[in-house]
């Protein structure tokens, strides 16, 4: 029997048991897995309680998804399952969004209602698009970066691994953000951010310390 592994049981995992039922091809039993103690509360899904992650053995037919908002304890979570014998769902796409013909976002991708994705544009392992992201032609979004709700990425933009774009940001055409970038919420990025800095403002300036960039 195949099920829906969702690893995370607070509000992104939330979130994304939701799309889940509303998709194609995962409508399906789920189980969360979660070190947390967070109880999932599901209007109209009946789910069973979540189970912590050191006990769960795969089984034959499951498919992992990690709702994790921060990049790098998604990945780092990502290679703590791999290392259990996970295999990670096909991208998860929510039959609200948009994405152009040809477009595969590789897997364990999540992608939320109303997200648009430009012609050309590619999408690695394990990248979080959330609500009303706008992806332009032919960018390149790194592995396990995480776009905020309502953020634009414009053409040619390219992200490195484990970047974070918060909330309404937008990155202007052919900017570069560096592996573990992040751009603060609603900020404006018209040039190159350098990897691990955060960019904040508009127009954003980049700091070598973190900020809340929310998501």
């Amino acid at each position: 029997m195949q099920r829906l592994i969702i690893v995370g049981a607070g509000n992104l995992g939330r979130e994304v048991a939701v799309y889940a039922s509303q998709c194609p091809g995962f409508q399906v039993p789920f189980l969360f897995l979660d070190d947390t103690g967070a109880k999932p509360d599901i209007a109209d899904l009946a789910l069973p309680p979540p189970e912590p992650i050191d006990r769960w053995k795969p089984l034959h037919g499951d498919k992992v998804v990690v709702a994790l908002g921060d990049p790098d304890n998604r990945l780092a979570l990502v290679q703590r399952l791999n290392d259990r014998g996970a295999l990670f769902a096909p991208p998860l796409i929510h039959p609200l969004a948009w994405l152009a013909p040809g477009i595969r976002p590789g897997p364990g991708c999540i992608i939320a209602p109303f997200v648009s994705i430009g012609t050309g544009a590619s999408l690695g392992a394990h990248v979080l698009a959330n609500t009303h992201v706008a992806i332009g032609h032919d960018a390149r979004i790194g592995d396990g970066s995480t776009l905020g709700p309502h953020s634009v990425l414009n053409g040619w933009v390219e992200t490195g691994r484990c970047v974070l774009i918060g909330s309404g940001a937008v990155v202007t055409a052919r900017c570069h953000i560096g592996n573990q970038g992040r751009v603060a919420a609603g900020s404006v990025v018209y040039t190159h951010v350098g990897p691990g800095l955060t960019a904040s403002g508009n127009p954003a300036r980049a700091f070598p310390m973190p900020a809340e960039a929310g998501n």
